[in-house]
């Protein structure tokens, strides 16, 4: 991973082999980023995708492997109760055919580079668990 600084963005390349998420929650943590919005594209070769089911209170999860274009990549930078980084990230995603597959991103490997866009936030959002879902939501 390579960056560079510009007023209040962070501009980033993942490189290939990279974890999107845990690449971004350790650069977090290592620059005191405590707020951002994350937007990004690149390409991966192994991605974990995941929609919120209600009903079983749990994501339903699908794993893709093989080429694939990331379209968009979308999300934020908040903490937890203990203080640590929550990255929470969203993806829309292409094969090689150009079918599009999105949703919440539980991991994603970079096949290329990503280029990613943290845009600072000089403030402090928390999550809780929402009590009926059991999901992390917004706190202010």
């Amino acid at each position: 991973m390579d960056y560079k600084k510009v007023d209040n963005k962070w501009i980033l390349r993942i490189d290939k082999g990279e974890e999107i998420i845990s690449t971004l929650k350790k650069f977090s943590k290592d620059n005191n980023i405590k707020c951002g919005f994350i937007s990004g594209i690149g390409a991966v070769n192994k991605i974990r995708l995941g929609v919120f089911g209600i009903e079983k209170k749990a994501y339903n999860l699908r794993d893709f492997s093989g080429d694939f274009e990331v379209t968009s990549l979308i999300g934020n930078i908040t903490t937890t109760d203990d203080d640590d980084i929550y990255v929470h990230l969203h993806a829309t995603i292409a094969d090689i055919q150009c079918n599009a597959h999105a949703g919440h991103v539980k991991s994603a490997y970079v096949s290329i580079t990503s280029e990613i866009v943290i845009d600072e936030v000089d403030t402090i959002v928390g999550r809780d668990k929402e009590p009926d879902l059991k999901i992390n939501i917004f706190r202010f």
